[in-house]
């Protein structure tokens, strides 16, 4: 069974090769895309790892399975208001991967409780993502876990996909 902790930072090398393995494996469930990620500095990487280890507004939770990474997901509080929708008090999902030999264990929906336990100790009641519309699997991933459609779209020009926001109660 595969061990569910926050990352360390000074496992930013690691950080960055699942990112980087992620963004291959599935282009179309991300915002950024793969060349945008390997122009990442290392300063970037190693301050993504730092944010995730240890911010007071971002929390990388990371699985690992015989010793390597084999999935992550990060809850990061908005760090100002810039739309209507968003809400100071409600954690965002992001960066939700799972490596293919590990998926359909389990690890996913314990990455996302992670971060679900994280957001609740913080105050947060609520998880928001964004789902790309055309990986319907995704979709049915995050209902088993209790989110529902918001019935909020979002159009990514530069990536042709169209995101489906969905919301989650935290649980404790």
């Amino acid at each position: 069974m595969s061990e569910i902790r926050r990352v360390r930072a000074d496992e930013w090398e690691a950080l960055r090769d699942l990112r980087l393995r992620a963004l291959a494996d599935s282009p179309h469930a991300f915002a950024t895309t793969l060349a945008e990620a390997e122009r990442r500095s290392e300063a970037e990487w190693r301050e993504a790892a730092s944010r995730g280890a240890s911010g007071p507004l971002w929390a990388t939770f990371v699985a690992l399975d015989r010793g390597g990474l084999v999935g992550m997901a990060t809850g990061h509080f908005p760090e100002e208001r810039h739309l209507d929708i968003d809400d100071p008090a409600i954690v965002s999902l992001i960066q939700m991967w799972v490596a293919p030999a590990v998926r359909r264990t389990g690890v996913g929906g314990r990455l996302v409780r992670a971060v679900f336990a994280w957001a609740a100790e913080r105050g947060s009641a609520v998880v928001r993502l964004g789902v790309n519309m055309a990986d319907p699997g995704a979709g049915a991933f995050y209902r088993s876990l209790g989110f529902r459609d918001t019935s909020r779209r979002e159009r990514i020009p530069a990536r042709d996909m169209l995101v489906m926001e969905m919301e989650a109660p935290t649980k404790v």
